[in-house]
């Protein structure tokens, strides 16, 4: 009779899926983005380090790195670690932590189609007007390294005025 409840608790890990929050950047991913500073040669590294737990939702979590090679052209690398990002997805959207305000803001809307606009969490940092907004211009797709994603075109606008370039998030 105790042979079946242990057979039972040694095959039911092969027989349930794994829980895993990785749904949107897969182990090891790693984004790079240039600063534009003027002054520098610098970039922003964001690595996906591994799922976390945070407020009760399983989570990722990515590492923010900042790097500076080349400063008022002098050869120099000088390496900083930024405030690290915790996300998670809803369908059509990818959640960041907001940890001032203590709750999930939205970081990029998938499912945005041209006229939509969020708030991304990071325009409560301080650094921005207050009605800054993201605003889909058009949406498509496009192929990198073999893989189909969804492109949005966005600019950045206050009070419905666009205030930045249209850029490009895949």
């Amino acid at each position: 009779m105790r042979k079946i409840p242990l057979l039972l608790m040694a095959i039911l890990p092969w027989l349930c899926p794994r829980v895993h929050a990785q749904v949107w950047c897969p182990s090891g991913a790693r984004w790079v983005y240039d600063t534009g500073s003027p002054w520098a040669e610098s970039w922003t590294q964001f690595t996906y380090v591994g799922d976390t737990l945070m407020d009760g939702i399983l989570a990722q979590h990515i590492e923010n790195t900042g790097f500076i090679s080349q400063l008022f052209g002098n050869d120099t690398l000088i390496q900083t670690s930024g405030p690290d990002v915790i996300t998670r997805t809803v369908p059509g959207s990818v959640l960041e932590w907001s940890a001032g305000m203590a709750e999930w803001d939205t970081l990029y809307w998938f499912d945005a189609v041209p006229g939509d606009s969020w708030i991304p969490a990071w325009a409560f940092s301080g650094e921005c007007p207050e009605g800054h907004r993201l605003v889909v211009l058009d949406t498509g797709t496009v192929v990198i390294d073999g893989v189909e994603l969804r492109s949005m075109d966005v600019q950045r606008s206050t009070d419905d005025q666009p205030t930045g370039p249209i850029e490009t998030v895949f």
